[in-house]
């Protein structure tokens, strides 16, 4: 693999967890709207409101939205162990290894990887290039 395919497999599994953080966002604006409309129907009761529909739509929303979290999740358990074996494995020393894993599985950001190893943010980067490279994959 070349730098670029080697970021990209490696980043794999921080795009899930966004993807998840995503679909809990989604999940809790349909629990807002279900309890709004539950609200709405108590207070206004036998007036036809059309809240049932909104609380069957927002249940249906909630359902599938639990189904895709429980699906991605699963996806991640597997891509983060698979991500944390490839690194055990295939780099080349225990520093690259740390700085790989607190970039691709912990996903820290370059800035908070430099301030935990004490280098500077430039010292890092190389140092993640290096990591990156090096990584027989």
């Amino acid at each position: 693999m070349n730098f670029r395919e080697k970021v990209e497999y490696l980043s794999t599994y921080q795009s899930i967890v966004a993807k998840i953080a995503g679909n809990l966002k989604e999940y809790e604006r349909w629990l807002v709207i279900g309890s709004k409309c539950t609200q709405m129907i108590q207070q206004d009761e036998g007036h036809g409101s059309g809240g049932e529909k909104r609380i069957e739509n927002a249940a249906i929303m909630m359902a599938e939205i639990s189904k895709a979290i429980d699906s991605e999740t699963k996806k991640a358990i597997r891509d983060r162990d698979e991500i944390l074996a490839c690194i055990a494995k295939k780099s080349r020393n225990k520093r690259y290894s740390e700085l790989l894993e607190m970039r691709f599985v912990k996903g820290m950001s370059n800035y908070e990887i430099a301030e935990a190893i004490n280098k500077n943010l430039r010292t890092e980067q190389r140092a993640m290039h290096k990591a990156i490279d090096s990584l027989d994959i």
